[in-house]
């Protein structure tokens, strides 16, 4: 099931070594300066399949390959560089996540819109671009009688309210300022 915790067996899984890997790294921690075939006897496996592990535990960066001769590199750093990475990819798809989340708002705007639309709890009427919301509200101003004037939301998106600021908020003001004078 998704929700249960994945319990590893070997600590160093979450890090992209295997059990055998890991057994593997510790010998070589264990026979400095070991060999090929010094490390496949001491793995008693066969040395091709021992070789492509070494070859992957080089690429990972935590052994070193010198003259046919393997060498640890020293488990804080070559683990913690390990750890850097892996946290640094966890990192960014943290952000990817969160940015996922932040559009998620949107969506469920579009979706209770949709359903209030289609529903008919109240009236819902698309406008789109600047200008049809200017003439909404203003048409909406002008015929409505006098108070008490029905409820009326606008819900705009990012992109036509920066237009209509734009456009205006100048006007806007001034005939706000005018009705109070």
């Amino acid at each position: 099931m998704r929700d249960e915790p994945h319990t590893v067996s070997d600590p160093f899984e979450t890090l992209g070594l295997d059990s055998a890997q890991t057994a593997l790294y510790t010998a070589v921690l264990r026979l400095h300066r070991a060999t090929l075939s010094d490390l496949a006897q001491a793995m008693d496996g066969p040395v091709d399949k021992v070789g492509r592990q070494l070859d992957d535990l080089v690429k990972l960066g935590v052994i070193d390959e010198q003259s046919g001769q393997y060498l640890a590199r020293h488990p804080a750093a070559a683990l913690g560089r390990v750890i850097a990475q892996r946290l640094d990819r966890l990192a960014e798809e943290s952000r990817r996540i969160d940015s996922a989340l932040g559009s998620i708002r949107g969506l469920i705007r579009d979706y209770d819109a949709g359903r209030d639309y289609r529903s008919g709890p109240f009236m819902v009427e698309m406008a789109s671009g600047a200008d049809i919301l200017y003439e909404s509200v203003v048409g909406i101003a002008v015929q409505s009688p006098s108070p008490p004037m029905p409820l009326l939301t606008a819900i705009p998106d990012e992109r036509t309210m920066t237009d209509f600021a734009r456009k205006f908020a100048d006007p806007w003001i001034d005939a706000q300022k005018n009705e109070t004078c």
